[in-house]
């Protein structure tokens, strides 16, 4: 009898929700001239226990990657994307009640690779056409042209 009485209150569990979407933070959405070997980047989104990325070469495709899981705020592709291409990223985090839901997609255009072409002829500008007593050691000179190594 005459025992002591105590009461105390224990800790409150939040249920966790599905979490927000994430930014693409590079490349930029609609740049242009990116380099083939762009590393895509987004923000960290709380809650988050990891991200979807899905990458593609028409809105909403996988083609390039399909739906790989990552834990990582960075995605470094094996190969190079392909040249003067536009590609379509989306980025879903997700955790243990569910994937986020309506988050935008990017889309960025690969840097080209002009094919060099055969130059064009050269104009000789010293000594000139026809020119007669041209020194021995006269220097020959042109004028140089596009594309020309």
């Amino acid at each position: 009898t005459g025992c002591t009485e105590i009461s105390f209150t224990t800790e409150s569990f939040a249920t966790p929700s599905i979490p927000n979407c994430s930014t693409i933070t590079s490349p930029l959405d609609g740049a242009t001239e990116v380099s083939i070997s762009e590393n895509i980047s987004w923000d960290a989104v709380q809650d988050a226990d990891g991200y979807y990325i899905n990458i593609g070469t028409n809105p909403g495709g996988n083609d390039l990657v399909n739906n790989t899981e990552l834990t990582t705020t960075t995605y470094s592709h094996t190969t190079d994307f392909p040249e003067n291409t536009t590609i379509y990223v989306s980025v879903t985090p997700y955790n243990a009640v569910g994937n986020a839901t309506g988050c935008k997609e990017i889309s960025f255009t690969t840097e080209s690779f002009a094919t060099p072409s055969i130059p064009d002829c050269t104009t000789i500008t010293s000594p000139l056409d026809g020119a007669t007593e041209v020194s021995i050691s006269e220097n020959i000179s042109w004028d140089a042209v596009p594309n020309a190594d």
